[in-house]
């Protein structure tokens, strides 16, 4: 199952993403800790069918669960993908890199941090938001911040590139 982060919890009604999940299957709490616990957890007691949004509304977002009860935030649930596997090559990653950079949307810190140039990466882990990759070897890259090897199933498992695809190949 892929990993929510707090970048997937939608707060705000008047996005374009919250009107993008109307009819859809999302995850629903009333705070965001909540919400991103039951997506990444796949709660299904906590996902439901959004039916409208209340703009106006302390919480907005109407679910046709639980009497169609108002919530606070929801995350759009991820449809199931095709499975990634780990790189074979420096050139495989760098390949996928540059395909990725180009769907990343324009006003966003990830394109900011694209137009200084080098090799950035989301982390799956809290603590590391994006990190640079200083490095790239015939097994793997390494970050800045620690210098270490990360290998190829090592990067499948634990990083994202920046417009939000696994950090691997499209098993065929």
């Amino acid at each position: 199952m892929d990993q929510y982060s707090y970048e997937d919890i939608i707060i705000n009604p008047n996005s374009k993403q919250a009107q993008a999940c109307i009819g859809k299957e999302v995850y629903f709490a009333d705070t965001p800790n909540a919400c991103l616990y039951y997506a990444n957890t796949g709660n299904n007691a906590q996902c439901g069918i959004l039916q409208k949004i209340k703009i106006d509304s302390f919480c907005p977002f109407v679910l046709e669960k639980n009497g169609s009860r108002q919530w606070g935030c929801i995350i759009l649930k991820k449809e199931e993908g095709p499975e990634y596997i780990p790189f074979e090559s420096a050139d495989e990653f760098l390949n996928a890199y540059e395909n990725s950079k180009y769907n990343v949307i324009n006003v966003t810190t990830e394109k900011k941090l694209i137009n200084c140039g080098g090799i950035w990466l989301k982390s799956k882990c809290e603590a590391i938001w994006i990190t640079q990759c200083t490095e790239v070897t015939a097994h793997g890259i390494a970050f800045g911040h620690t210098r270490k090897i990360v290998l190829w199933k090592e990067l499948l498992n634990g990083y994202r590139f920046l417009d939000s695809t696994p950090c691997g190949k499209k098993k065929e």
